[in-house]
């Protein structure tokens, strides 16, 4: 555990970052700074938010470290509210609301202009 708390202290040492393109470690750090650093280690079972939206941030801080992305699922507001976080990339099921083509076509010889 002690690994796990230097290593949320310093951004630079996550591998998201160390495999970020150059430009793009600097907003990568800038958007890390916006929340605790210990947000960066994994969340736990027993941690307490009085909004969603926190706890939402607080997820979304600690996916943004590990280069995942964490959308709200369902919302139970009956009785006990309750709200299911998912990761965008390895939920059970992706989501096309969008109605999109499930298989996206490359065109691999790019034809790139010269000026």
């Amino acid at each position: 555990m002690e690994n796990l708390v230097v290593l949320a202290m310093e951004p630079t040492a996550l591998p998201t970052f160390e495999n970020l393109p150059i430009h793009l470690r600097e907003p990568f750090l800038r958007a890390v700074h916006r929340n605790p650093l210990q947000w960066l280690l994994p969340p736990h079972s027993d941690d307490e938010f009085e909004l969603s939206e926190q706890c939402l941030a607080r997820l979304q801080a600690f996916a943004l470290g590990q280069g995942l992305a964490v959308v709200t699922g369902k919302v139970y507001r009956q009785d006990t509210p309750r709200w299911q976080f998912r990761c965008i990339h390895h939920s059970s099921k992706t989501r096309n609301h969008r109605k999109l083509e499930q298989e996206v076509e490359r065109e691999y010889r790019r034809k790139v202009p010269l000026w």
